[in-house]
C-alpha cells in the first residue's frame, strides 16, 4: 500500500513532474527516484502524526507524492509532515520544473532556436498543457531580464521581449 503528501502546485508544474515522475496512468500520483533529493527530504521530514491529529488528505487538483519506503521510517507510521515543509518541498519541486525549463530553453537560444520554438518543443517533450504557454512564455522572459539587469546575456545577438512586448535590441540596450 502507498502512502502520499498532498501538496498544490501550478497546473503546469503538476504537468511536467507527472510526465517525468508519474506513476502508472495517474494525473495526480508521483514517486520521485529512490536515492532523490526530494526522498531525502521528506524522510528526514516525516513524523508520525501528533495525537488526535489525521495526515492531510487530498483535496481538489492537489498533487499526491509517494511517500518512500524506509526501514526507519516505515510510511505505515511516518506519514505526517508540517504544513511549512509540505510548502518546502513545493518550492522544491518548483525549483526542478525552473532548472529544466531554463537549461534546455536557454541552450536553444544559444544556439538560435526563438524563444517561442524552442519553448513549445520544451512543453511538448515535458508534458506541459499548450494553455500555460504564454505563462511560461512570461517567465523565460522574467528570467531572462534578471539576468540581463545583472550583465548576463544568454545570447546577445538574440532579440528577447519585456513582459508588454517591447522589443529589446540586446545589442543597443
Amino acid at each position: 500500500m502507498e502512502f502520499y503528501i498532498y501538496i498544490d502546485l501550478k497546473r503546469y508544474v503538476r504537468q511536467f513532474l507527472i510526465n517525468k515522475f508519474g506513476v502508472g496512468d495517474s494525473d495526480w500520483k508521483i514517486k520521485f527516484p529512490e536515492r532523490s533529493r526530494e526522498n531525502a527530504f521528506l524522510r528526514a521530514r516525516l513524523m508520525t502524526p501528533p495525537e488526535g491529529v489525521r495526515p492531510h488528505m487530498r483535496e481538489n487538483e492537489e498533487t499526491g507524492i509517494v511517500i518512500p519506503h524506509s526501514v526507519s521510517k516505515p510510511p505505515e507510521r511516518y506519514n505526517y509532515i508540517t504544513q511549512e515543509d509540505r510548502n518546502a518541498i513545493k518550492d522544491m519541486v518548483e525549483s526542478v520544473f525552473d532548472a529544466s525549463l531554463k537549461i534546455e530553453v536557454w541552450e536553444d537560444i544559444k544556439m538560435g532556436v526563438k524563444i517561442k520554438n524552442s519553448l513549445l518543443a520544451w512543453m511538448r517533450r515535458n508534458g506541459v498543457g499548450l494553455e500555460s504557454y504564454e505563462i511560461l512564455l512570461q517567465r523565460i522572459n522574467r528570467m531572462l531580464m534578471a539576468y540581463r539587469k545583472k550583465g548576463i546575456e544568454v545570447n546577445p545577438s538574440k532579440k528577447i521581449f519585456k513582459k508588454d512586448g517591447e522589443k529589446i535590441d540586446n545589442d543597443n540596450p
